[in-house]
């Protein structure tokens, strides 16, 4: 049996448990807004010595964006977990809620028109599709996990 694995932090804090991985990071939280300022700086500490800025700023973009849309989907606090895995090609994310009922739309096929970028909701999705590749959802027992590729490369 592996030995666990021990947090970032050193001591747990209520809505943050970080778990390092040696090419990436798994983070269980709460969402609220000040968190996801804080999920950007975890995403530069763990990617910035590997990547290129320019991915690790899209990565931290496409956790915003996902994790947002969990908090205006479930309200303050919703529990979630991040996955953030590189390999030589790509950085593979995964954002994880308890709700099993509702998911981002699928991916959209054409590019959007002068009223899609006047909305106030849906771009999000729009620049996950754009600056991401093969973005789905899956859906669990226990919830939903919306995937995503990012270039390693740019």
């Amino acid at each position: 049996m592996p030995a666990p694995r021990i947090p970032i932090t050193a001591r747990p804090e209520p809505g943050w448990f970080l778990l390092p991985e040696p090419a990436g990071f798994r983070l269980h939280l709460e969402v609220t807004a000040p968190v996801l300022a804080r999920v950007r700086a975890t995403t530069r500490t763990h990617l910035g010595g590997h990547l290129p800025t320019d991915v690790v700023e899209i990565v931290e973009l496409i956790l915003t964006e996902l994790l947002t849309n969990v908090h205006n989907a479930l309200g303050p606090h919703a529990p979630a977990s991040v996955s953030v895995i590189r390999d030589k090609d790509w950085v593979r994310l995964v954002v994880a809620d308890p709700d099993p009922t509702a998911g981002p739309p699928a991916p959209r096929l054409h590019r959007p028109g002068p009223a899609d970028l006047d909305a106030e909701h849906g771009r999000g999705l729009f620049l996950i599709d754009t600056l991401g590749a093969h973005r789905h959802t899956h859906y669990t027992a226990t919830g939903k996990q919306v995937h995503c590729q990012v270039p390693a490369v740019r």
